[in-house]
């Protein structure tokens, strides 16, 4: 499935396989930087209350915000402590559904945190499948 998804400057390939692809900053020290992954959906939701369930929530998982778009689905979480934040886009063409995933976690709380929720569902919420 070919697809575009708008990503930040100075993010490079982190990770690539058949089904996915992650993306994260260009820097020696990344892990409390976000990241990016965009996957082939194996059983695309058809409910924002499917998106919420494929997800695998852990119990400290706070839904955040769970709605369907106008392509797809949104789904935007955080732990409890707002150590992970985290924001899943679902957008499908015909039978194929792709979900992008953009994160970020740090040990005390994630920086900014609405600016933060609202800059990771812009990225995800640029995915185009072609």
């Amino acid at each position: 499935v070919k697809f575009t998804v708008d990503l930040p400057a100075g993010f490079k390939v982190d990770n690539q396989g058949d089904v996915n692809i992650s993306w994260r900053p260009d820097m020696d020290d990344y892990f409390s930087e976000p990241s990016v992954q965009v996957l082939l959906a194996s059983t695309p939701a058809k409910t924002p209350e499917e998106f919420v369930q494929n997800a695998m929530l852990d119990k400290n998982d706070e839904v955040l915000k769970s709605e369907k778009t106008a392509d797809g689905f949104l789904l935007e979480y955080a732990t409890k402590n707002k150590g992970i934040l985290r924001v899943s886009v679902q957008k499908a063409a015909g039978d194929k559904a792709l979900v992008c995933n953009a994160s970020q976690a740090k040990q005390g709380g994630v920086p900014n945190f609405e600016a933060t929720r609202a800059w990771l569902g812009k990225i995800c919420g640029s995915l185009k499948l072609k």
